[in-house]
């Protein structure tokens, strides 16, 4: 069907259009996107490359008439192929069984070896055997330690190594609210994926977290959070991860328990500065920024004789 076979992200975005035209009989496109990324996959290049496959064909579906004089665009739906579900079938199909190595001919290998013959006249006294090595215990190295500077780490909760495609997929979710990964937030990230988070509320915890050092910053250096916009920007955000949440990349209850946080952190109220100092004390969200904020909300208002020491 095609010279290169499919990646694992190409597998899962097309295994993802099965289940979802499977509960909804359709698929958009734009649902596509949010749930596909939700799962930490690459959505670009993997839909560009199975589509030019022939596993998929879009197809435009307008809106009805009272929508469109509201402005509701035109719905590309996609759909598989027959192509697209043989693939499918083939990925599901089990793979024959290795045939088992020939015995090797242990028989002619013993007649081959020559007799051994022990000569016992004038025995010289064996050197005496050396005592095994003791093993040499190791200290585990572990990570911004008290000598390093910054926030000691267990590490029986150390991140694994972080899985190239999920990060970068929450890295381009974040550029198109013009918001920046970190390496704070790459670790953040990796860490709650590593706890059983899926990509998507990794993704909400980074940007939990980010808001968190900018309210506690602001608060630090006298500034009024709701003079640098950060509220309303906060609700353009909250709508955006809604999406995630009503494709169900994010389970509810998740979903509810990080946006009430936000919400507190927005509220310019004491209980917004205890909220940000308490989720600072998180080891991985706390040490450092996960994200930066687009640059119009980093250079707040501030006095002749104020430093810009916002990040």
């Amino acid at each position: 069907m095609q010279d290169k076979p499919l990646d694992p992200s190409e597998r899962t975005l097309l295994k993802t259009i099965a289940e979802l035209q499977a509960v909804d009989g359709s698929v958009g496109r734009d649902a596509l996107s949010v749930a596909t990324r939700g799962r930490g996959v690459e959505f670009g290049r993997s839909y560009a490359r199975i589509k030019s496959l022939g596993l998929i064909v879009e197809t435009s579906r307008r809106a009805p008439f009272l929508r469109r004089l509201f402005g509701a665009p035109t719905l590309l739906v996609v759909h598989l192929t027959e192509a697209g579900r043989m693939a499918l079938s083939e990925m599901a199909a089990p793979r024959a069984p290795e045939p088992p190595l020939a015995p090797l001919a242990e028989s002619v290998e013993a007649a081959s070896e020559p007799e051994l013959v022990l000569d016992v006249q004038d025995p010289t006294p064996s050197p005496s055997p050396r005592a095994p090595a003791k093993p040499v215990k190791r200290r585990a190295v572990v990570g911004f330690t008290e000598e390093l500077g910054g926030t000691p780490m267990p590490p029986a909760t150390a991140p694994r190594d972080a899985d190239p495609d999920a990060i970068e997929a929450l890295r381009e979710v974040l550029s198109g609210l013009g918001i920046d990964l970190t390496m704070a937030g790459e670790m953040l990230a990796t860490q709650r994926i590593a706890e059983g988070h899926s990509g998507a509320e990794a993704l909400v915890q980074v940007i939990l977290y980010t808001f968190a050092h900018a309210v506690h910053q602001d608060l630090t250096n006298g500034r009024a959070t709701a003079a640098m916009g950060l509220a309303e920007y906060a609700v353009e955000v909250h709508r955006e991860l809604q999406k995630l949440s009503d494709a169900g990349a994010i389970s509810a209850a998740r979903f509810a328990a990080d946006m009430d946080q936000l919400s507190v952190l927005m509220s310019a109220t004491p209980d917004a500065a205890r909220l940000a100092a308490t989720l600072l004390q998180d080891p991985y969200g706390g040490a450092a920024p996960p994200a930066v904020l687009p640059e119009e909300l980093r250079s707040g208002p501030r006095g002749d004789g104020d430093d810009d020491d916002s990040f």
